[in-house]
């Protein structure tokens, strides 16, 4: 028997059709109520225009995002140890202090709980500056701040404004200790010019050092602090000793003057800003036990490089500033040529 088809003169029945079946229909309701037309602009926002935040404003959110994330980084807790370390050194002192002419002098009580602040700001300086940029791109952060509406300039002066004061702050909490525990001490005279005058040119200074580590992060992957420290306790250190000891070679007499205004001119350098702000609050108790103002790399070339409190600290605290500048402007040509 031949199947019932159009072959057959008739159409070919589809069984599956017996069991489809057919689709519910939806029924779209409109509930859009025609009373919102009426709505006013300022109801509707139909006025409000749309503008990306200020400059101001951003750096002022990179500041506070970067604040925050030091709060998490142990390094930074690790700098309150080296404040807990004040009080001990003036308790070792303590002693030998008393011993010393002008011991009741509060800046020599100062100067000695501080001696070694030229090394310790140079070190704060390159650990809090040395990692922040580094870091955003390892932990792959700045992908995610950059799409925002902020500017690669905000971005990157925020968190070099974070770093500075944090670094700030340290430095004014280590003065802040060393004064309350001199005045603990007894002193009975304590000279406020230089005094103000060392704070001020020790501030100048970080901020050339914190500009420069920040500069050299810039194009770092790693985020290492040790070529910046290498770099600003030992190479230029040592270029200002050599330079001063050259006008005493004598096959070089004929350049003597010259070259002893070069090295004159070498000392106002923002690595000497901390020895002369040291030097400025008078000599500590340990320059009378190993005959230099301060433990640094210039201190131990004490004899030609005389760093005292009569060296110009406007002028230190000038070129500390200008050279910072120059630094901060030198990172971020690198930072905004950088693929991100």
């Amino acid at each position: 028997m031949k199947p019932f088809g159009k072959e057959n003169g008739g159409e070919k029945f589809d069984f599956t059709k017996m069991f489809r079946k057919s689709a519910p229909v939806e029924t779209i309701k409109d509930d859009y109520d025609e009373a919102e037309r009426t709505l006013s602009d300022t109801d509707a926002h139909r006025d409000v225009s749309y503008e990306l935040p200020s400059n101001i404003k951003q750096i002022w959110i990179a500041y506070l995002t970067q604040m925050k994330r030091f709060t998490k980084e142990k390094t930074v807790w690790g700098l309150l140890v080296l404040l807990a370390l004040i009080p001990i050194i003036y308790i070792v002192l303590i002693n030998n202090l008393m011993e010393v002419e002008n011991s009741h002098v509060t800046n020599i009580y100062i100067s000695t709980c501080l001696m070694a602040m030229p090394i310790i700001s140079m070190f704060i300086c390159t650990t809090v500056c040395g990692s922040m940029l580094p870091r955003e791109y390892n932990e792959r952060t700045i992908y995610f701040s950059l799409p925002l509406p902020m500017s690669r300039f905000a971005f990157y002066i925020g968190k070099f404004f974070a770093g500075l004061t944090l670094c700030w702050g340290v430095i004014t909490a280590a003065y802040g200790i060393s004064i309350l525990m001199a005045l603990m001490g007894g002193t009975d005279a304590t000279y406020s010019g230089p005094l103000f005058k060392s704070l001020l040119v020790m501030m100048a200074s970080t901020f050339f050092f914190c500009a420069f580590t920040y500069m050299m992060s810039a194009h770092s992957k790693r985020g290492s602090s040790m070529r910046a420290i290498l770099f600003l306790a030992i190479a230029l250190p040592a270029l200002i000793i050599l330079v001063k000891f050259l006008p005493n070679v004598e096959a070089l007499s004929s350049f003597k003057e010259p070259l002893s205004a070069l090295g004159d001119l070498l000392l106002y350098l923002p690595v000497a800003g901390p020895d002369l702000a040291m030097a400025s609050l008078g000599q500590p108790v340990i320059s009378a036990m190993f005959n230099m103002n301060c433990l640094s790399l210039l201190a131990f070339g004490q004899l030609m490089t005389p760093i005292t409190m009569d060296m110009n600290a406007i002028v230190m605290i000038l070129t500390s500033i200008v050279l910072g500048i120059a630094c901060l402007a030198g990172g971020f040509f690198i930072i905004r040529r950088r693929d991100m």
